[in-house]
């Protein structure tokens, strides 16, 4: 078929549509970058660290008294009383420089006025006084090492004692501590009448 220039022309101009009708979205529909979220949700870390007071307790209250009463008075020396219950034992008594063992466990403080009190008659055991009776005789000493630079003699009357006592010589029975110190017929023996520990020279 023989097509003519004008009616190509013609289909031509005919065909050339505006293909931009048919876009009716305009420019292409890109969206906004992406959503760009804020902060994330909430403030700062709930809550703050736990709330801490002041440390659990008071102040430590002051210690009682210590467990115990105060210590009782010293016994007899040398060896002091017993405390109370947790408390401190009682401080023991002077002392005697000077005493005499006058039995029964008695001391007697000789270098303090105490003297020995036993039976004229003699006894194993006595009282410490500082006045014996008239049916008593007082002992002031019972060993030589009483008496510095004397002797202790026992003295007696009509077969009674009466005292012992430091003399610069002995008349009657001599106080001893060895043989040596006894004339050279006697020996130091124990006195059996006398408070233990009581040797005479027989």
């Amino acid at each position: 078929m023989r097509i003519t220039l004008p009616f190509a022309l013609g289909l031509l101009l005919g065909c050339s549509n505006d293909y931009d009708q048919f876009n009716t979205g305009g420019t292409t529909n890109q969206g906004a970058g992406p959503s760009t979220g804020g902060a994330p949700s909430g403030g700062a870390p709930s809550g703050a660290g736990p709330a801490g007071g002041a440390p659990s307790g008071g102040m430590g209250g002051d210690g009682g008294a210590p467990s115990g009463g105060m210590g009782g008075d010293g016994g007899n020396p040398p060896i002091g009383g017993m405390g109370g219950m947790g408390g401190m034992g009682g401080m023991g008594g002077t002392p005697i420089v000077n005493g005499i063992d006058c039995g029964g466990g008695n001391i007697c403080d000789v270098e303090n006025g105490e003297l020995c009190c036993i039976s004229v008659n003699g006894a194993e055991t006595g009282d410490c006084e500082t006045n014996c009776q008239g049916n008593e005789a007082g002992l002031a000493c019972d060993e030589p090492s009483d008496c510095p630079g004397q002797v202790c003699c026992l003295n007696e009357s009509n077969g009674d004692y009466t005292s012992s006592q430091c003399q610069a010589q002995c008349f009657d029975i001599l106080v001893c501590a060895i043989d040596g110190d006894c004339d050279a017929k006697d020996e130091c023996l124990d006195a059996t009448d006398l408070p233990p520990g009581f040797l005479t020279c027989q």
